[in-house]
């Protein structure tokens, strides 16, 4: 289940949906860079790892009101909390997308909150 809500609370109530198996929580790939040097070597340069790499993709069934509510709650709020199972993010909606009454949204994670 995820719920999705404005970051100043009472503004709209919290979009909830239990996701599909197909949703994604994305996975953390450090930062690396690689440069080819003219020995034949190379140059690599690790700078870690960060939150905000992870992009999260949900795919759930939904009802016309619920993409209604949801595309609201995105053009008043550029900006959103998610709660997913691994836990709590702020970031943006990048994508909404409707197929067949399923909903795919991508959501790109700005801060995971601890």
């Amino acid at each position: 289940m995820i719920s999705i809500t404005h970051i100043i609370v009472g503004s709209d109530p919290p979009f909830v949906v239990e996701e599909l198996p197909s949703s994604s929580h994305g996975t953390l790939n450090s930062r690396v860079s690689r440069v080819a040097t003219l020995d034949g070597g190379s140059v690599m340069v690790n700078s870690g790892v960060s939150e905000s790499d992870r992009t999260i993709t949900i795919e759930a069934e939904i009802t016309e009101a619920q993409g209604i509510a949801l595309e609201a709650m995105r053009a008043r709020s550029p900006l959103v909390n998610m709660s997913t199972r691994n836990g709590f993010y702020y970031g943006a909606i990048d994508g909404i997308s409707y197929d067949n009454g399923v909903l795919k949204l991508t959501f790109l994670v700005r801060a995971k909150s601890v």
